[in-house]
Protein backbone atom coordinates (compact mmCIF):
# COMPACT_ATOMS: atom_id res chain seq x y z
CA UNK A 1 0.00 0.00 0.00
CA UNK A 2 1.53 3.29 -1.12
CA UNK A 3 0.77 6.36 1.02
CA UNK A 4 -0.74 9.08 -1.21
CA UNK A 5 0.34 12.62 -0.37
CA UNK A 6 -0.40 14.53 -3.58
CA UNK A 7 -3.02 14.20 -6.32
CA UNK A 8 -2.58 15.75 -9.77
CA UNK A 9 -5.34 15.03 -12.28
CA UNK A 10 -5.32 16.17 -15.90
CA UNK A 11 -7.17 15.20 -19.04
CA UNK A 12 -5.21 13.38 -21.75
CA UNK A 13 -6.95 14.01 -25.06
CA UNK A 14 -5.03 11.28 -26.94
CA UNK A 15 -6.22 8.64 -24.44
CA UNK A 16 -9.60 10.33 -23.76
CA UNK A 17 -9.00 9.64 -20.07
CA UNK A 18 -8.05 11.50 -16.95
CA UNK A 19 -4.57 10.75 -15.70
CA UNK A 20 -4.55 10.96 -11.91
CA UNK A 21 -0.95 11.21 -10.78
CA UNK A 22 -0.44 10.27 -7.14
CA UNK A 23 2.81 11.51 -5.54
CA UNK A 24 4.02 13.14 -8.77
CA UNK A 25 7.33 14.40 -7.34
CA UNK A 26 8.32 11.12 -5.60
CA UNK A 27 9.30 8.70 -8.36
CA UNK A 28 9.59 5.64 -6.09
CA UNK A 29 6.03 6.16 -4.76
CA UNK A 30 4.48 7.71 -7.85
CA UNK A 31 1.41 6.03 -9.35
CA UNK A 32 -0.24 7.17 -12.59
CA UNK A 33 -3.87 6.03 -12.62
CA UNK A 34 -6.09 6.24 -15.70
CA UNK A 35 -9.70 7.21 -15.00
CA UNK A 36 -12.13 6.47 -17.80
CA UNK A 37 -15.35 8.37 -18.48
CA UNK A 38 -17.44 5.33 -17.49
CA UNK A 39 -15.58 4.92 -14.20
CA UNK A 40 -15.85 8.64 -13.37
CA UNK A 41 -19.60 8.61 -14.05
CA UNK A 42 -19.99 5.74 -11.57
CA UNK A 43 -17.60 7.22 -9.01
CA UNK A 44 -18.81 10.81 -8.72
CA UNK A 45 -22.34 10.11 -7.41
CA UNK A 46 -20.91 7.75 -4.79
CA UNK A 47 -18.35 10.31 -3.68
CA UNK A 48 -20.99 13.05 -3.56
CA UNK A 49 -23.29 10.90 -1.44
CA UNK A 50 -20.44 9.94 0.87
CA UNK A 51 -19.45 13.56 1.39
CA UNK A 52 -23.06 14.60 1.87
CA UNK A 53 -23.46 11.94 4.56
CA UNK A 54 -20.23 12.52 6.46
CA UNK A 55 -19.21 16.15 6.10
CA UNK A 56 -20.36 18.93 8.38
CA UNK A 57 -22.59 21.70 7.01
CA UNK A 58 -19.78 24.26 7.21
CA UNK A 59 -17.48 22.38 4.82
CA UNK A 60 -16.05 24.65 2.14
CA UNK A 61 -17.82 25.00 -1.19
CA UNK A 62 -16.03 23.24 -4.06
CA UNK A 63 -14.63 26.44 -5.58
CA UNK A 64 -13.13 27.44 -2.24
CA UNK A 65 -11.86 23.93 -1.49
CA UNK A 66 -9.53 23.87 -4.48
CA UNK A 67 -7.82 27.06 -3.28
CA UNK A 68 -7.29 26.26 0.38
CA UNK A 69 -3.94 26.59 2.10
CA UNK A 70 -3.16 22.86 1.81
CA UNK A 71 -3.01 22.89 -2.01
CA UNK A 72 0.08 23.85 -3.99
CA UNK A 73 0.77 24.19 -7.70
CA UNK A 74 2.21 21.23 -9.57
CA UNK A 75 5.63 21.52 -11.18
CA UNK A 76 4.60 20.57 -14.72
CA UNK A 77 8.21 19.82 -15.71
CA UNK A 78 8.56 17.23 -12.95
CA UNK A 79 5.12 15.85 -13.80
CA UNK A 80 6.05 15.19 -17.44
CA UNK A 81 9.67 14.06 -17.01
CA UNK A 82 8.88 11.47 -14.35
CA UNK A 83 5.78 10.05 -16.08
CA UNK A 84 5.15 6.36 -15.49
CA UNK A 85 3.03 3.91 -17.41
CA UNK A 86 -0.64 4.49 -16.64
CA UNK A 87 -2.57 1.92 -14.60
CA UNK A 88 -6.32 1.65 -15.04
CA UNK A 89 -8.10 2.70 -11.84
CA UNK A 90 -10.33 -0.24 -10.94
CA UNK A 91 -11.69 0.57 -7.48
CA UNK A 92 -11.99 3.39 -4.97
CA UNK A 93 -12.92 2.66 -1.36
CA UNK A 94 -13.74 5.38 1.14
CA UNK A 95 -14.15 5.28 4.89
CA UNK A 96 -14.83 8.00 7.42
CA UNK A 97 -13.62 7.94 11.02
CA UNK A 98 -15.94 9.86 13.30
CA UNK A 99 -13.34 10.02 16.10
CA UNK A 100 -10.86 11.94 13.96
CA UNK A 101 -13.18 13.48 11.37
CA UNK A 102 -10.88 12.20 8.64
CA UNK A 103 -11.57 10.39 5.38
CA UNK A 104 -9.51 7.47 4.15
CA UNK A 105 -9.50 6.91 0.42
CA UNK A 106 -7.97 3.80 -1.13
CA UNK A 107 -7.42 3.56 -4.87
CA UNK A 108 -6.58 0.30 -6.57
CA UNK A 109 -5.41 -0.78 -9.98
CA UNK A 110 -3.66 -3.88 -11.23
CA UNK A 111 -0.95 -4.81 -8.69
CA UNK A 112 -0.93 -1.37 -7.02
CA UNK A 113 -2.89 0.39 -4.29
CA UNK A 114 -2.64 3.80 -2.66
CA UNK A 115 -4.13 5.17 0.53
CA UNK A 116 -4.63 8.73 1.75
CA UNK A 117 -6.04 10.15 4.97
CA UNK A 118 -7.71 13.48 4.25
CA UNK A 119 -9.59 16.22 6.08
CA UNK A 120 -13.04 17.27 4.85
CA UNK A 121 -11.55 20.19 2.97
CA UNK A 122 -8.84 18.11 1.32
CA UNK A 123 -11.28 15.36 0.39
CA UNK A 124 -13.47 18.00 -1.27
CA UNK A 125 -10.42 19.49 -3.04
CA UNK A 126 -9.33 16.10 -4.41
CA UNK A 127 -12.82 15.31 -5.71
CA UNK A 128 -13.21 18.79 -7.21
CA UNK A 129 -9.82 18.62 -8.93
CA UNK A 130 -10.57 15.20 -10.48
CA UNK A 131 -13.98 16.40 -11.63
CA UNK A 132 -12.47 19.65 -12.91
CA UNK A 133 -10.04 17.74 -15.14
CA UNK A 134 -12.90 16.06 -17.05
CA UNK A 135 -13.93 17.47 -20.44
CA UNK A 136 -17.51 18.17 -19.35
CA UNK A 137 -19.12 18.92 -22.73
CA UNK A 138 -17.24 16.16 -24.54
CA UNK A 139 -18.13 13.56 -21.90
CA UNK A 140 -21.73 14.79 -21.57
CA UNK A 141 -21.58 15.67 -17.87
CA UNK A 142 -22.68 18.77 -16.04
CA UNK A 143 -19.97 21.20 -14.95
CA UNK A 144 -21.77 21.46 -11.58
CA UNK A 145 -20.52 19.32 -8.72
CA UNK A 146 -21.88 19.02 -5.22
CA UNK A 147 -24.78 21.41 -5.83
CA UNK A 148 -26.34 20.59 -2.45
CA UNK A 149 -23.65 22.76 -0.82
CA UNK A 150 -24.71 25.85 -2.76
CA UNK A 151 -27.16 28.23 -1.02
CA UNK A 152 -30.71 28.39 -2.37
Amino acid sequence: MIPATTFTPYYCEAEDRIRLVVNYADFTHRVDFWITRAFLLKLLPSMEEYLYTYTSPHVLTPSQATHNKETTPTDSGTLAVMEKEGILLEAVDMTYTTDTGMFEIRMRGKNVATVAVLSEQMMMAVIQSIFGAAPHMHWGISPQLLDYRQPF
